[in-house]
C-alpha cells in the first residue's frame, strides 16, 4: 500500500473510477463552526450563559444574527464549547437542548484543531454515529496539519466538506481503507 504526505495508507482510485463518482458536495453557504472568541461569537448572534456553566466553558445562542446560522441551525439545537472542556456531554443535559434520541454529540470542528488553531469556541451539536465515526479519520489528518494561531488571522472558522458531511449525516471514506477489496468500509 501506498503512503500518502502525512504516513497514512493511501488508497489510490483510478481516474475512470473517481470520475463516475455521483456528484462532490458543493455548498456556498459560510456556516460558522469555530470563532475565535465571545465578541466574534457575539457577530454571529446574542449569546447567553448555560444554567449552571460559566461563559468560559459553553454559551448558547438565543438569536441568531447571522443568516446562515439562522438558516441551517436552531437555537435549541447546538451550542459553543470551549475545545479544552472535557465534560461537554453534561451540558447538553441542560433544558432547553434538545434530545439526542439516539445521536451522538459532536464538536462540528475537531476540538483538538480548534485548540491548535486558538478557537476559543466550537459548535457542538448531535450527530448521526456513523458520519461521526467516519470523519474521526479526517480529522486526525487535519490536527496534523492544523496551523498554530490560525484562529487570529481567521477568527471564524467556516464549514467546509467534512463539517456539512457531520452535519447532514454524511458516512465519509476513511484514509488507508482498500476500496479495491470490494466491500463497504463502513
Amino acid at each position: 500500500m501506498n503512503k500518502n504526505q502525512f504516513g497514512y495508507d493511501a488508497v489510490i482510485l483510478d481516474e475512470d473510477y473517481f470520475n463516475k463518482m455521483s456528484d462532490a458536495l458543493v455548498v456556498d453557504d459560510k456556516l460558522p463552526v469555530a470563532v475565535l472568541d465571545l465578541q466574534t461569537l457575539e457577530s454571529l448572534g446574542d449569546w447567553e450563559e448555560i444554567l449552571g456553566v460559566s461563559k468560559e466553558v459553553a454559551v448558547a445562542l438565543s438569536r441568531f444574527k447571522d443568516p446562515v446560522l439562522e438558516k441551517n441551525m436552531s437555537t435549541k439545537g447546538h451550542i459553543w464549547v470551549n475545545p479544552e472542556h472535557k465534560g461537554y456531554k453534561d451540558l447538553w443535559k441542560s433544558p432547553p437542548f434538545e434530545s439526542l434520541n439516539g445521536k451522538h454529540l459532536d464538536h462540528v470542528h475537531a476540538k483538538q484543531c480548534a485548540s491548535i488553531q486558538g478557537y476559543g469556541y466550537v459548535m457542538l451539536l448531535p450527530c448521526a454515529p456513523s458520519s461521526n465515526m467516519s470523519a474521526g479519520a479526517k480529522e486526525k489528518v487535519f490536527k496534523k496539519t492544523a496551523v498554530k494561531g490560525h484562529a487570529i488571522k481567521n477568527a471564524i472558522q467556516y464549514a467546509e466538506e467534512v463539517h456539512w458531511a457531520k452535519i447532514w449525516g454524511i458516512l465519509q471514506l476513511k484514509i488507508g481503507v482498500p476500496v479495491s477489496e470490494g466491500k463497504h468500509p463502513y
